[in-house]
């Protein structure tokens, strides 16, 4: 008996860090009609020099573990931030502060050769996490 392939996911994401160091990220994970949300909340670095470019690496990695986790195996990541992008593309130059983040984050994606990586935007989901972190630091 043959096994049937799995079904490709698309997912986009946004996400909003906090004054102290706490973030969160909401995924929208499309595979075939169906569609669901994923809330990942992430720690930031105390002195993040970096700020939003430090948390896009970190958020990334967050939901390509979270992802791996649910034995996603194959489809696209719709990623809002292009200098991410072409970091990982490109191979160039990084501030000594994202050394370490971009070696995490290109070894866990080189052992998830089936997932693609594109520019794409989720605006809303950016805002409504935006929302929720407000909520919690009030």
């Amino acid at each position: 008996m043959r096994k049937t392939p799995p079904l490709p996911v698309y997912v986009d994401y946004g996400f909003a860090t906090g004054a102290v160091g706490s973030a969160l990220l909401l995924a929208r994970i499309r595979r075939g009609s169906a569609e669901r949300l994923l809330r990942i909340p992430f720690a930031l670095p105390a002195a993040a020099a970096l700020g939003e470019r430090l948390a896009g690496y970190i958020a990334l990695h967050a939901l390509v573990e979270a992802l791996q986790s649910f034995g996603i195996t194959i489809g696209t990541i719709a990623v809002p931030d292009l200098d991410l992008l072409d970091d990982l593309r490109e191979r160039r130059s990084l501030p000594t502060e994202l050394h370490l983040p971009y070696i995490h984050l290109a070894c866990l994606l080189h052992a998830w050769p089936r997932m693609r990586l594109e520019p794409g935007s989720a605006e809303e989901l950016a805002q409504a996490a935006g929302r929720e972190v407000a909520l919690r630091a009030a």
